[in-house]
C-alpha cells in the first residue's frame, strides 16, 4: 500500500513537472510568433474554464 501510494506521488510530480515544460514550450513558441495565438486561446479558454480557473 505504502509503495503503491509513493508510486501515485511521483506519477503525479512527473506529470506537474512535464505540465510546466510544456507550458514553457508553448510561451516561447507564442512569443516566436510560430504558432497562431487563436488556437491556442481558445484551447486554453475551455480548459481553464472548465476547472473555473477563469
Amino acid at each position: 500500500m505504502e509503495k503503491t501510494i509513493r508510486n501515485s506521488e511521483e506519477i503525479k510530480e512527473e506529470r506537474r513537472l512535464q505540465c510546466i515544460n510544456t507550458a514553457q514550450a508553448l510561451l516561447k513558441v507564442l512569443e516566436a510568433g510560430q504558432i497562431d495565438p487563436n488556437n491556442v486561446y481558445s484551447a486554453l479558454k475551455v480548459l481553464l474554464a472548465r476547472h473555473h480557473y477563469i
